[in-house]
């Protein structure tokens, strides 16, 4: 009953006062022995149709877990590293190992349904729509696959014929992103997919391209080729027929989505590898900080300054943005000036994002302990 009431729906009038509510732990979970938990990339998922939360560990063991109680309702061992996110569509979850596959999955018991061999570690985790996995490889490869048996539906090979850059990176690539395009922006195609690259490009592709031919609709060049860090890598994301994305050397972007013509850039704010948007802000992250931006023009609103670590990808819902810190605590900030709400600190830090209901929040430290906690508790984690 608890975990069906904090599903409901909740409206934010006000901003939310400094301190008057705290988040507190419901249950925890231990996944890995701490002696061999370092550092955890998997991002927990809620399944509410289940009611299960999903996280993978760096021992590469796939775990389903009651909401309400912390039981576990299942385990699945992968064979390799489970670093991405698991996602969910309909009755299968996709989970991407550090074997070079990726793995489909039955999401009420964990039996394997297929594999896909993608020939290297994945970038990030897959993204599904209109029944279609789409997943950008370390290479800079773009896989468009379909859900129900992994068939190749088209793909993109950047360096296919060779010229693959000598620049040092720093985090590699985005997800990639499926947009439908504006009706009066679809003379070259109804649909395509956003995808940043190592050397600093943005590309929309065509996502029906004829004969499954990779096709590009447009392409910008972000990232500052002549030096290192080029890496668009943050986002992309879209709203509002408008693409936010950042390259690490070069600043922070939005760009139309129908064509890639800049809206506006920042460029003075480099090192940024993190984004999240609402209907009113943007906020990036980059190490040691976060900040909030007017979204019509990129104008600074706030900052957030914190002693060294690298921040998780911050998550925003009903004016509170939460972030992680891979040497640091669980953070809340009021989004619109970010102020600080909360501190949940496990003395082991978070690399992954939370997964945030309504009033409900699930966390996975680097300590290998998973964490529900719940709005309104008076046993907060600090």
């Amino acid at each position: 009953m608890l975990v069906a009431l904090l599903f409901g729906a909740t409206l934010q009038a006000e901003p939310e006062a400094v301190g008057a509510h705290h988040w507190g732990v419901q249950w925890s979970k231990r996944l890995q022995d701490a002696s061999s938990s370092r550092e955890q990339r998997s991002a927990p998922t809620i399944v509410p149709s289940m009611r299960v939360v999903l996280v993978g560990t760096d021992e590469g063991v796939l775990t389903a877990l009651e909401l309400g109680t912390g039981k576990v309702r299942w385990k699945r061992q992968m064979p390799g590293r489970v670093s991405g996110q698991p996602v969910v569509w309909g009755p299968a979850v996709l989970v991407t190992a550090d074997d070079g596959f990726l793995h489909a999955l039955q999401v009420k018991d964990g039996s394997p349904v297929w594999s896909l061999p993608i020939g290297t570690e994945p970038v990030a985790a897959p993204v599904v729509d209109r029944g279609r996995i789409y997943l950008q490889t370390g290479l800079d490869q773009l896989l468009v696959v379909d859900l129900r048996d992994g068939s190749e539906i088209w793909s993109c090979d950047r360096y296919e014929d060779g010229g693959r850059p000598n620049q040092v990176t720093i985090f590699g690539h985005t997800a990639p992103t499926p947009v439908l395009l504006p009706k009066a922006d679809r003379s070259n195609a109804e649909r395509v997919v956003l995808v940043g690259s190592s050397a600093g490009h943005l590309t929309a592709y065509n996502d029906d391209p004829a004969e499954g031919e990779c096709e590009v609709v447009w392409e910008r060049k972000l990232g500052k080729s002549n030096e290192d860090f080029a890496d668009v890598d943050a986002g992309p994301v879209v709203l509002d027929g408008i693409v936010y994305t950042a390259a690490y050397n070069s600043g922070v972007f939005a760009l139309r989505v129908a064509d890639g013509r800049l809206v506006w850039k920042r460029p003075k704010l480099r090192g940024v590898h993190r984004i999240a948007v609402d209907q009113y802000r943007v906020y990036i992250g980059a190490r040691g900080r976060l900040a909030g931006l007017e979204r019509q023009k990129g104008k600074t609103l706030w900052k957030y300054r914190f002693e060294g670590g690298v921040p998780s990808q911050p998550v925003v819902r009903n004016g509170r943005l939460w972030f992680g810190r891979d040497d640091g605590p669980m953070t809340l900030l009021r989004a619109y000036d970010g102020a600080r709400l909360q501190v949940m600190d496990t003395g082991t830090g978070f690399t992954s994002a939370p997964a945030v209901a309504s009033k409900l929040a699930v966390m996975y430290s680097n300590g290998g302990v998973l964490y529900l906690v719940a709005k309104g508790m008076a046993d907060a984690l600090q």
